[in-house]
């Protein structure tokens, strides 16, 4: 049998709160959504959108062992704490100290979550592996995370995102990681920061707290990437790789071949040429494997062995996975890359989509967010993009998609239900053997929610 991840006494003397009721109750898990949690499970009554101690009960009758409150009327086991949120901060930084694991952060404007989930898949083949879920990235996520990792972790590996200037710094030091990468910056969250090269440096400061024999890992050559280099010398980082399709980079993209089958390609590090093959889809897996492949090299992993194991990775929901839609004679492919978007990876998705030789090229685009005043021209210039890739109807869902419809010649504009079960009905109804639909947009645009609903389609059609 297995340690507990925690037993509440410990809790206590990690947050320095006072424990009020069974001291036995050990813990095997953590969580913040009473809908979630599980039997074992540590509640935490945060008080974000709701005030958690009102879901402590719920939690309970889920199978929680204890909660972490700051008030003493609630049922149950509990530990008492002034404040929720920063007791959770400090039992993430004794899950830290507490297990000799090597830590990886992550950030960047795009493919931060697909490094993630591509990073640790390859560690976890030899060592116990822990990395944050889904994007669990911001003030409460990294935390969460950190104070769930097991003690015997020989990995780490932790997203740290951002919306506005000065939040990834904190998260940095929580962490305090052995390497941190930086993926690529591009347009996301302009409205926060008003410029490109702000989110360069709000990025940078992933390096803040850096392991003083850690290594900066980030791309060669690219957008923000001068900003990037002039804060690796603020940052008084002493180890630094690089990673892209210029000669010089550390890890360079020597060739990379993609289609509907999957991916292929070579990389070159310092002279050692290895052979990549994925079962992913898009030009853009290229950039983010090897950054995947110089983070794995920084902590002393073999090149060849990393690259053997690339075959392992796929991509994670929301994230361009394929899903088969059946119809009355034949199916389509649904491309599901539904979890978010920016400008630069909606660029990419929809080069993706024009990988596919076979049948009709269709899109339903929702809002890329958080873009600021620059966001119905951004959301217009998707109109040649989708030129290029062939597309023969786009549905645009939202007011900022709005500004691409203008710009879409009649011939490719398809007219978009206000409901979401017209919108999917009429998508469904409309779909044909062979034809490939890329479903793509911002969380907030909640254009996931036609994905949804698609997929309780198809289910129902092959039932």
């Amino acid at each position: 049998m297995s340690d507990p991840l925690w037993t509440c006494t410990e809790i206590t003397e990690a947050t320095s709160g006072r424990l009020i009721g069974d001291p036995d109750s050990t813990i095997d898990g953590i969580s913040i959504d009473s809908r979630s949690a599980r039997s074992g499970d540590l509640f935490v009554a945060l008080n974000v959108a709701r005030d958690g101690h009102e879901f402590v009960d719920a939690a309970l009758k889920a199978g929680a062992a204890a909660s972490l409150v700051s008030r003493t009327d609630v049922p149950g086991t509990k530990i008492v704490v002034n404040d929720t949120s920063k007791a959770l901060e400090a039992l993430g930084v004794v899950a830290r100290e507490r297990c000799s694991a090597t830590r990886f952060a992550i950030t960047g404007s795009v493919g931060k979550t697909s490094a993630k989930d591509a990073l640790a898949s390859i560690l976890a083949t030899d060592a116990p592996t822990h990395s944050s879920i889904k994007s669990y990235n911001n003030q409460w996520g990294v935390p969460l995370t950190l104070a769930r990792m097991p003690k015997s972790t020989r990995w780490g590996v932790f997203e740290i995102g951002t919306s506005n200037p000065g939040e990834i710094a904190p998260l940095s030091k929580l962490v305090k990681p052995h390497v941190a990468l930086i993926t690529r910056i591009a347009e996301a969250h302009l409205e926060g920061f008003g410029s490109i090269e702000a989110i360069a440096r709000e990025k940078a400061s992933i390096w803040a707290a850096l392991d003083l024999d850690g290594v900066a890992v980030l791309p060669f050559a690219g957008t923000g990437v001068a900003t990037l280099r002039a804060q690796i010398k603020n940052f008084g980082v002493r180890n630094v790789l690089t990673f892209g399709v210029d000669e010089a980079s550390d890890v360079r993209i020597i060739d990379w071949q993609t289609n509907p089958d999957g991916s292929t390609g070579c990389f070159d590090i310092a002279g050692e040429v290895v052979r990549i093959s994925a079962k992913v889809t898009g030009m853009h897996w290229g950039e983010i494997l090897a950054a995947v492949m110089a983070a794995a090299i920084a902590c002393g992993e073999s090149p060849k062995e990393i690259a053997e194991k690339m075959q392992l990775i796929s991509a994670g929901k929301g994230r361009g996975a394929w899903i088969k839609l059946p119809l009355d004679q034949g199916y389509a492919t649904l491309i599901d890359d539904s979890y978010n978007a920016n400008p630069t990876s909606m660029k990419a998705a929809l080069d993706t989509l024009s990988r596919f030789s076979n049948g009709r090229k269709l899109a339903v685009l929702g809002d890329m967010l958080e873009l600021g005043t620059q966001g119905p021209l951004l959301h217009a210039q998707l109109s040649w993009p989708i030129q290029n890739a062939n597309v023969e109807k786009v549905w645009c869902v939202g007011e900022l998609m709005g500004c691409l419809y203008e710009h879409l010649p009649k011939s490719r504009r398809a007219p978009v239900e206000k409901d979401i079960a017209g919108l999917v009905n009429s998508i469904y109804s409309q779909l044909q053997d062979g034809d490939v639909l890329l479903v793509k947009g911002s969380n907030g645009s909640e254009v996931h929610r036609v994905v949804t609903e698609l997929k309780k389609m198809a289910h129902s059609r092959e039932n």
